[in-house]
């Protein structure tokens, strides 16, 4: 069910005339690159929130285990710790200055990492009431942008990534 990797990298080696044991190691090179993006977007916030300081110390904190991951060449979950990393970050986004645009991100982030590394949906919807729970707990008048996003994120990502509902259903 992890078909979201798979489907790039055919993707990849059918575009480049190439198989797809050639455009793996380029490929899983793509983990430590979206990794370092994911700390940047953490460090060029000029005021960084005391819940991500939190969630930025722990992305530097997997750093190790990310090379870990990349020499042990897995590959949906060297690809799908970015994701991990970039959600706490854009649902932060969306609680505290709602917009479609915002809401519409953290669902892409939630519905690609659902596709990436499936296993990883129960980390991210925790993720994602911790940090809507944070945010509660530091701005307290603001509880309808926090079930608006709670609400809107994990049922978006689940439309766009309608086959995950259909895995889910086939599961129970």
């Amino acid at each position: 069910d992890r078909i979201g990797v798979m489907v790039f990298q055919g993707f990849l080696a059918s575009s480049t005339f190439t198989d797809p044991k050639t455009v793996f190691e380029p490929f899983i090179l793509l983990a430590p690159v979206l990794t370092a993006l994911v700390v940047y977007q953490f460090a060029r916030r000029p005021t960084l929130a005391s819940h991500l300081v939190a969630f930025a110390t722990v992305a530097a904190g997997v750093l190790p285990a990310l090379t870990s991951v990349h020499i042990e060449t897995f590959l949906s979950q060297a690809l799908g710790i970015p994701f991990l990393l970039l959600l706490p970050l854009s649902v932060s986004d969306a609680s505290e200055r709602p917009s479609w645009k915002r809401l519409l991100f953290a669902s892409l982030i939630l519905a690609g990492g659902t596709t990436i590394y499936t296993e990883f949906y129960p980390i991210f919807l925790v993720m994602l009431i911790l940090v809507c729970g944070i945010y509660l707990y530091h701005q307290p008048r603001q509880i309808s942008r926090c079930i608006s996003t709670l609400i809107l994120v994990p049922v978006s990502a689940l439309l766009l990534n309608s086959l995950f509902i259909r895995f889910y259903r086939d599961w129970e």
